[in-house]
């Protein structure tokens, strides 16, 4: 009769060098399918963020104005490079207080801005026609996202691109409007000190116009370069606004 041969000291640390190694890659492989699961989220929060803010903007546009009308000296678009207002005319409802709807006036103003160190992006929409602007239930600013390190406008007026402007000023509305986004914690994105108005430019200038026919120009207004950040943005579009001075693409013009 023959006793069963037990376990010698190698064979049980060859086992539990075997489980260690599936232990491990089991551990890897989960580890990865949470990264990419959090990756995964991340880019959707991003696109849909992004793609809101683009979809407000334009729809915005689309029925935006250059100046507040009857002899108001409000900007139908005025913006930094981290802030856009644009006034539109379009008719919303007034979720007011007890549940009420109520009727806003057709003059709408639409706020977009970055609050810089807090991450946040920030979008205020409120009647501009008078009293009704003051009327309970008006929204003041709806969080887009809590995740933008940097959110930068700038403004394409026919000639070259600017870092702010103001409609009520130059007497007419941009040709284009760029809108880009850098996602992340506050304060991860870096800059240089180039001037982000030499880079590549999507739009040949306007012909010059006659002294008599040409608008009040923003140039003596012009503020110094920004810093550039140095990393590309996550998200960026173009926007052309519909009614502003016409201009040719490059890639579509002739």
């Amino acid at each position: 009769m023959s006793r069963a041969r037990a376990f010698t000291l190698l064979e049980v640390l060859i086992a539990i060098a075997i489980m260690a190694m599936l232990l491990g890659g089991l551990g890897s492989f989960l580890w990865a399918m949470q990264s990419r699961r959090q990756a995964i989220g991340t880019t959707s929060r991003e696109l849909h963020t992004a793609g809101v803010l683009f979809d407000r903007i334009e729809s915005d546009l689309l029925a935006g104005v250059a100046g507040g009308g009857g002899g108001q000296s409000r900007s139908g678009i005025k913006g930094s490079h981290d802030e856009l207002s644009v006034l539109s005319r379009s008719v919303w409802v007034n979720a007011a207080e007890g549940g009420s709807m109520g009727l806003g006036t057709d003059l709408q103003q639409t706020t977009f801005r970055h609050d810089g160190g807090g991450g946040r992006l920030l979008m205020g929409r409120r009647d501009a026609g008078g009293a009704a602007s003051s009327a309970p239930g008006w929204p003041t600013e709806e969080l887009l996202s809590d995740e933008v390190a940097l959110l930068r406008f700038r403004y394409f007026d026919g000639a070259e691109w600017l870092h702010s402007f103001d409609s009520a000023i130059t007497g007419l509305l941009p040709v284009a409007i760029e809108v880009a986004i850098w996602f992340g914690p506050p304060g991860s994105v870096s800059a240089s000190s180039e001037d982000p108005t030499q880079e590549v430019e999507a739009f040949e200038p306007l012909e010059p116009m006659s002294e008599d026919a040409a608008p009040r120009r923003f140039a003596a207004a012009r503020p110094a370069p920004l810093e550039a950040p140095l990393s590309a943005p996550g998200r960026v579009r173009v926007i052309i606004v519909p009614d502003g001075p016409v201009t040719i693409a490059k890639d579509g013009g002739s």
